[in-house]
């Protein structure tokens, strides 16, 4: 087996890996309440999309997602402003034996 063909099956295996639960949770999300609780879990028999709809109808889904996007930028900038700042400090300090 050559070295790229060992890389790309490393690299399969590490986005299988992480990629999983992903996929696991959203097939997780097409049953129906019945079928949650079913044993073995298996792939739905009638994907539903009732949860996503309630998700929409009954909670302020909308609202939430915003104030996240707010919170997150509004810290990533000022994480951004602060680290330059540092960074230009520390770019500027007299090390000895430099």
């Amino acid at each position: 087996m050559t070295k790229r063909a060992v890389f790309y099956l490393a690299l399969a295996f590490v986005l299988t890996y992480c990629c999983a639960p992903l996929l696991w949770q959203f097939i997780t999300s097409l049953k129906t309440d019945q079928e949650l609780t079913r044993l073995p879990p298996l792939l739905p028999a009638r994907p539903t999309f009732s949860h996503y709809a309630a998700l929409f109808r009954e909670r302020p889904f909308g609202r939430i997602i915003l104030n996240s996007a707010v919170v997150a930028s509004s810290t990533t900038a000022l994480s951004v402003a602060v680290g330059s700042l540092c960074a230009f400090a520390i770019a500027r300090l007299r090390v000895r034996y430099s």
